[in-house]
């Protein structure tokens, strides 16, 4: 019997352990901040700051400053990193496109190239999410890495939705479930998605 998905099983508001590589990007995203001008603050040369980005591991004492850094200009309130948002989960679950050009919501602490932000528009996803909350997701995973979780899946049709993801009749096919609307039944899809956060409005 699979475990009931409540609202305690939620994901994280605001809280994850972040890779020191992650936190670079993050300040670079930031307004003003350059590759030349984070290796000056940090008094190494620029393409020590790319090997960062790229995934190595800086020695301690530059680990420690750019946890620093990273605290005061996006932990501390300083500045706010924003990414744009792909659109709005409405009645239904889907993901409508934002219309009239990009809007931006506020960036998760451990943003990267592959986080993708949705906000959400009614009271279709109750109880676990709320009008004006936002979602963040980044890893597209087989849908058999996600069996009994809420994710976010996108079908082979290209709907993008918020489901609780079940095995369907047959293998390839998936049983969509919802707090609110009738189960989706040997859905095909393309991936699913773990939510990395959700922000309250």
């Amino acid at each position: 019997m699979r475990k009931p998905i409540s609202a305690t099983d939620a994901p994280p508001v605001w809280q994850s352990a972040m890779h020191t590589g992650d936190r670079v990007r993050a300040i670079l995203r930031l307004d003003g901040w350059t590759q030349q001008r984070l290796a000056q603050q940090l008094s190494v040369s620029q393409s020590t700051v790319h090997r960062w980005i790229k995934g190595s591991s800086p020695e301690g004492h530059h680990r420690d400053a750019i946890n620093d850094l990273y605290t005061t200009l996006l932990e501390g309130g300083a500045q706010d990193a924003q990414i744009a948002l792909k659109g709005y989960i409405g009645a239904g679950q889907t993901v409508e496109a934002v219309e009239g050009g990009p809007e931006y919501v506020p960036a998760p602490p451990d943003l990267t190239d592959d986080t993708v932000a949705a906000t959400v528009r009614g009271d279709s996803m109750l109880p676990m999410l709320r009008d004006g909350w936002t979602i963040y997701w980044s890893k597209l995973l087989p849908p058999v890495e996600m069996v009994g979780k809420l994710c976010v899946v996108q079908t082979t049709g290209g709907e993008i939705m918020v489901k609780t993801l079940h095995n369907g009749s047959e293998p390839g096919k998936w049983n969509l479930v919802s707090f609110n609307a009738d189960v989706k039944e040997n859905v095909r899809l393309e991936w699913a998605a773990p939510i990395d956060w959700i922000r309250p409005a």
